[in-house]
């Protein structure tokens, strides 16, 4: 069923660009975290009275989202009369059918969730719900990114199609995927760097150190050595 916008989300896509402002102005360097937290803490400040006015605009936007879905849903519907052949063995049965495991480690998910110094507690169902919520919204982004690559008439999308996907979709936008991508492809250039100079330093330390001398070259340098000595005596007493 579809949904539309929620409140605060209204209230994320008009202070963004207002919240970057301010924090360009701050020292540091500040990404979609900071953004988020920023936008955050300005919605927590509101009075009910002035979120009233986004949860109004949000709870039209979503009637006007469930009457579109449910236009749709019928029209499939009369297009394929007979239905879903598993939600009709789910109902014939007399119980829904049980939910398939998260594909996302829970243990992973939970790791990262817990990365963000707001996030003191996070209950099992949580972690299962941000999980599910992650690899649909994975699937759906391999979809349209597959969507892409084949209208350049290739079998498999690539990182590319997915950048793609982040500078023009506006949802994806909002969220910041955009700003995501362009700081990993900046680590992962730095990292390359740093790799490719450590490597190169450790070629130029191996160039400079004297090549081994076998034993004959060893006692032959000794020798010489000590005849330069006594040629060094005997051209003092001369």
């Amino acid at each position: 069923m579809g949904r539309g916008p929620t409140a605060y989300f209204l209230f994320s896509d008009e202070n963004r660009a207002s919240a970057k402002a301010e924090l360009a102005e701050q020292p540091g360097k500040h990404g979609v975290a900071q953004v988020a937290k920023l936008i955050g803490q300005r919605w927590a400040a509101l009075s009910e009275e002035e979120k009233q006015v986004y949860k109004d605009r949000a709870a039209k936007l979503q009637e006007e989202a469930a009457a579109t879905a449910a236009a749709e849903q019928a029209e499939q519907a009369q297009q394929s009369p007979g239905g879903s052949s598993a939600e009709g063995a789910a109902a014939e049965e007399g119980g829904e059918a049980p939910a398939p495991p998260a594909a996302l480690p829970i243990s992973i998910v939970k790791r990262i969730v817990m990365m963000d110094s707001d996030v003191k507690r996070l209950s099992a169902e949580a972690v299962r719900a941000i999980a599910k919520a992650a690899e649909l919204f994975a699937g759906q982004l391999a979809v349209k990114a597959m969507e892409h690559a084949a209208k350049g008439k290739r079998k498999n999308f690539k990182a590319s199609d997915v950048e793609q996907l982040a500078s023009r979709d506006r949802r994806l936008i909002d969220m910041g995927l955009r700003e995501i991508l362009e700081e990993h492809a900046q680590a992962a250039a730095e990292a390359a760097a740093a790799a490719a100079d450590g490597e190169a330093g450790e070629q130029n330390g191996s160039a400079a150190k004297p090549p081994k001398l076998t034993k004959k070259q060893k006692k032959d340098e000794a020798a010489a050595a000590g005849t330069r000595q006594i040629t060094s005596f005997f051209a003092a007493t001369n």
